[in-house]
């Protein structure tokens, strides 16, 4: 079963955001995709066109075919060096990451319905 880790960060420091993008698409994202084992890796600005305010500034979400493959590649070279690069990250730009694993689970919204139970879902939007 597919499993996924997810990395929400908060906001730079106002004066750090395009240092902090260049780093970020140039140096941190790529560690990222060196990960073994990861088949996925969905980025998103949590900025991007909306007017009401975001807990987040951007999330990562990188995906596993299995537990297994993401237990595996925690104990990796690649993997100690995307946590250590996000520790500096920290420091550098002060940014703060809260992370978690999940298995994801889609769900059909149908229109007029209520949401579906808690759990970890990817919405998906009914043609």
């Amino acid at each position: 079963m597919p499993v996924k880790t997810v990395s929400c960060w908060s906001a730079p420091r106002p004066e750090d955001v395009g240092e902090f993008e260049r780093y970020y698409a140039e140096v941190h994202v790529p560690h990222a995709t060196r990960v073994p084992g990861a088949t996925r890796l969905t980025l998103t600005l949590a900025t991007d066109g909306s007017e009401m305010p975001s807990a987040f500034y951007r999330v990562a979400e990188l995906f596993f075919e299995t537990h297994e493959d993401l237990s595996a590649a925690t104990q990796t070279v690649e993997w100690a060096e995307l946590l250590n690069d996000a520790g500096s990250m920290h420091e550098r730009f002060g940014v703060t990451a809260l992370s978690g694993f999940g298995t994801p689970v889609d769900a059909t919204m149908t229109p007029g319905t209520s949401r579906p139970s808690a759990g970890s879902f990817v919405w998906a939007q009914q043609p």
